[in-house]
């Protein structure tokens, strides 16, 4: 069997030598030969020399090469270029081509020419008037070509001037490179236009960075240390504007020359003006009225002397709590009432809220960008309604942000009974603001009896001040330095809640309503025997001693201002000069917070 296999690769191998000598022996050229374009695969010598002359010698010997340059176009004529094609070379080495070699060089090249195709280089058969071409391309090149001119810079210390002469950029035709290029258009009988372009070289550009750097000083402007209190003072500059000079040496054109004149140069803000602009204008100021308790008292001493003095420069935020921070014994702050839920009880730094409340009504009307702020539990007395701001150590601030572009001082002082805040600075525009408020709801207080079996009937004490609940829409609105409106926007929603008034009477008042629960259990004791009394005489006191909470007035429903009875014992607001809508709506009867303790 393995005879048998080894007769028949030898007997196939045998024939496919003999093919291959066969091929190789022909009279015609290997398949997929091309010369100049034109296929002459499996042609003989005689049909390849007709296929070249038709395809070739009338379009070589009466074609014209154009040549396009940026500036101008070249045109190889037919008279210069005396172009033709030795037809009998190329056809001999198109037929030549794959026989040179051993057999099996023969068969390889003859399998590649069947598998590919292969162009002859015709380039040596091809006759041109190449002098006449050169001599073309050479002197177009030395009509183009032009040296690059460097850019000069000079300085001139005691006049101060710089002066620049824009450089010209060098242009190069590459005269090889276009040589070749019109050779190898003529070798493959291609007379497509050939572009090319210039070769350019361009100056180096001016670093006007660098000469300010080296001769140049930037003014420095006079500066204020809210630190220390102090202004460091300006610095006069030497030089020249750089980004309008860079720009304009930017757009000079080749050949062109612009000088640049140093001179001192002034800074925008000296130690003069900054000191006139400093803290030059009253933004806002404000003071709240207080009774004088030694505790509350001395908690709002100690918070507005922290606060006195303290600068806010442009982008600063105020905090409350960071500037006066935590109300501690060691610190000197005393038990004063503060809310927590539905009692008023003493803790320390109580009242404390009522500075905060002022800096907040101060940062309104001084047109202050505000970033956080809560009302109070109950209304409070010592700010128009919807003006106040509750804090708390750990969970409740106070802040805003100084937007006027300057520093602002605070000042802040417990003098005359009252809250003083005064915010100092700059007012470039005169701008103000002026606050108003809508009252959208309102819930009266009840009187809810509470009984000490422990007193005697006639016993009557208050032992819970009431508030009356409101919903509030404050509102700011902003004037022009001449005093024309600007605008109006809505500033904070309010809600204040109630509390009813608690009086605790001893057991058997007249006062106590029939359906008063006592609780399970209660051993009511003994009720005297009445003693004899004229019948026409109230034995109930006519003024029971009541205690009053620091933050409610007295007489909550006797106003001490009858013409504005919203607002008892307040100053009477100005009027809405564009008369904001008030929005109905039913107001709630608990805060948003109703177990946060405020230090009101």
């Amino acid at each position: 069997m393995l005879i048998c296999v080894l007769a028949l690769v030898i007997a196939v191998g045998a024939g496919y030598i003999m093919h291959m000598k066969s091929l190789a022996d022909t009279d015609t050229i290997f398949p997929n030969v091309s010369v100049a374009g034109v296929d002459v695969g499996g042609m003989t010598r005689e049909e390849a020399a007709q296929a070249i002359h038709a395809a070739v010698d009338n379009e070589l010997e009466s074609s014209t090469l154009l040549v396009r340059l940026p500036d101008r176009t070249l045109e190889l004529t037919p008279e210069l270029t005396h172009a033709s094609i030795d037809v009998d070379a190329v056809v001999d080495l198109a037929w030549n081509y794959g026989r040179e070699g051993g057999f099996w060089q023969v068969a390889k090249a003859y399998q590649k020419a069947k598998d590919g195709s292969y162009a002859i280089d015709i380039n040596d058969a091809v006759q041109l008037d190449t002098t006449a071409i050169r001599q073309l391309i050479d002197q177009t090149a030395a009509e183009v070509g032009q040296e690059m001119v460097r850019t000069e810079v000079s300085i001139n210390k005691t006049a101060g001037t710089i002066t620049i002469t824009q450089g010209t950029p060098g242009r190069v035709l590459d005269a090889d490179a276009l040589y070749e290029a019109v050779l190898n258009a003529f070798a493959n009988n291609d007379f497509t236009t050939l572009t090319m372009d210039y070769v350019e070289k361009h100056p180096d550009e001016v670093n006007l960075l660098s000469i300010y750097d080296q001769y140049c000083t930037d003014p420095v402007d006079a500066t204020y240390d809210s630190k220390t209190g102090n202004i460091t003072k300006e610095v006069v500059g030497y030089g020249f504007d750089y980004e309008k000079e860079n720009a304009a040496v930017s757009k000079l054109k080749p050949g062109e020359t612009y000088t640049i004149k140093m001179d001192v140069r002034q800074p925008k803000v000296t130690a003069a003006s900054l000191q006139g602009d400093l803290f030059g204008d009253v933004l806002a100021e404000y003071s709240s009225a207080y009774v004088w308790n030694p505790s509350r008292t001395t908690n709002l001493t100690l918070a507005c002397k922290e606060i006195d003095g303290l600068i806010l420069n442009p982008g600063d935020t105020f905090s409350f709590n960071d500037v006066v921070g935590e109300r501690t014994a060691a610190r000197g702050f005393q038990p004063a009432a503060v809310y927590v839920g539905v009692k008023t009880q003493d803790e320390l730094g109580g009242g404390v809220c009522q500075v905060a409340s002022t800096i907040y009504y101060c940062a309104l009307m001084a047109n202050q960008e505000i970033v956080e702020r809560k009302e109070h539990r109950y209304l409070v007395t010592y700010v128009p309604k919807g003006m106040d701001a509750t804090v708390y150590w750990g969970s409740l601030d106070f802040k805003f942000k100084n937007i006027t572009g300057y520093p602002m001082k605070i000042e802040a002082n417990t003098e005359n009974n009252c809250v003083n805040i005064k915010l100092l600075g700059t007012n470039e525009t005169g701008e103000y603001a002026v606050m108003t408020y809508d009252v959208l709801g309102k819930t009266e207080y009840e009187d809810t009896i509470k009984v000490d079996l422990t007193k005697p009937p006639e016993y009557e004490e208050q032992t819970m001040s009431p508030y009356t609940g409101y919903v509030v829409q404050s509102y700011r609105n902003v004037y022009d330095k001449d005093g024309n409106l600007k605008s109006t926007t809505k500033e904070a929603y309010s809600v204040y809640s109630k509390r009813d008034r608690e009086i605790t009477v001893g057991y058997g008042n007249p006062r106590i309503p029939d359906d008063y629960e006592y609780p399970p259990g209660t051993v009511f004791p003994e009720l005297p025997d009445p003693e004899p009394t004229d019948p026409g005489t109230d034995q109930r006191p006519e003024n029971p001693d009541t205690p009053t909470d620091p933050d409610t007035p007295e007489n909550p429903d006797n106003p001490d201002n009858p013409d504005n009875p919203d607002n008892p014992g307040e100053p009477t607001e100005p009027t809405d000069p564009t008369d904001p809508p008030v929005e109905p709506t039913d107001p709630p009867t608990e805060p948003v917070n109703p177990d946060i303790p405020g230090d009101g």
